[in-house]
């Protein structure tokens, strides 16, 4: 579970995101009401980050997928593999995976 700070310019708002087995995406704002939402795979998902008004969430078989929302997720190429964690810092993603794999977008 990965903890997440946006605002509108008008408020602050705080989420919570976890990700999991068989493409399971759950968010919350205040970590007590939890929402899942479709991610369109049933890979499991091993990590999630939140930059430039993207989510990306990554995992096993090379599953990339991103959504602008929390809500609508699309499916963006990967990788042969799995990949177990993302970040995201000045302004670069960076996705590490299995055998010393790392994407940068």
């Amino acid at each position: 579970m990965n903890f997440y700070e946006s605002s509108n310019g008008f408020a602050t708002i705080y989420y919570y995101v976890g990700v999991g087995n068989g493409g399971v995406i759950s968010s919350s704002e205040n970590i007590f009401s939890w929402t899942s939402q479709t991610s369109g795979t049933s890979n499991n998902l091993n990590g999630v980050t939140y930059g430039n008004g993207t989510w990306v969430a990554v995992g096993d078989g090379g599953e990339i997928r991103t959504s602008t929302d929390l809500e609508n997720w699309s499916s963006t190429a990967g990788i042969s593999g799995n990949l177990n964690d993302v970040a995201f810092g000045n302004n670069i993603f960076v996705a590490v995976g299995d055998n010393g794999k790392i994407l940068r977008h």
